[in-house]
């Protein structure tokens, strides 16, 4: 049976893509998935010392966006307008609008027992050009002793020469944003939130 989840997901997915946003783009079509090899992936892994099935309901009750931080360059979320569907179920769309002024439009393409999948297009601030879309994963798995839960961020350049500028914005600035709100999920799990 699939899970409705009710997180907001949209501050780690938006927030760190705010500085590469579409500032031409107003279509609600989303551009269509691409090939792996076309992304750059950022990673996060946590482990959490109990059962899948537990695991996975502690990560749908508690939205990571309770443990990540706004920096300098990945603002903070003003507000959530729903567009379409109800959030959590695949094919829903929503409107994110950011503190800096900024939107991008989000949708939920996957809604299982062990992974949430989405993608982020629209991205309206002011260096947009360099953004095709955002594919984002969370997974989970049984390992020895627990379960791990994976965030996985992919960005889509919108033109190839904006590769490096990506990436050092995936390891200097969003790198640490995922690894600090996943941090925050498993010392909240350990502190007594299963």
């Amino acid at each position: 049976m699939k899970r409705v989840l009710q997180i907001s997901l949209a501050a780690a997915f938006v927030a760190g893509t705010a500085l590469y946003a579409n500032t031409t783009a107003n279509t609600s079509s989303p551009p269509n998935l691409a090939k792996p090899s076309k992304y750059m992936t950022n990673e996060e892994v946590i482990f959490l010392p109990t059962d899948p099935e537990s695991a996975w309901a502690f990560w749908t009750s508690t939205p990571i966006t309770d443990f990540l931080e706004a920096t300098d360059r990945i603002p903070a979320i003003d507000s959530i307008e729903p567009v379409e569907g109800e959030w959590g179920t695949p094919g829903a769309i929503r409107r994110v609008n950011l503190a800096d002024g900024g939107t991008v439009l989000e949708r939920v393409l996957t809604a299982d027992e062990d992974e949430f999948t989405y993608q982020i297009w629209d991205i309206e601030t002011g260096a947009g050009r360099f953004i095709n879309h955002i594919y984002g994963e969370f997974r989970l798995r049984a390992v020895e002793g627990g379960s791990e839960i994976t965030w996985r961020y992919n960005v889509k350049p919108a033109i190839f020469i904006a590769r490096p500028f990506i990436r050092r914005y995936l390891n200097n600035d969003f790198d640490p944003f995922m690894e600090g709100g996943m941090a925050g999920m498993k010392q909240a799990f350990e502190a007594g939130g299963s």
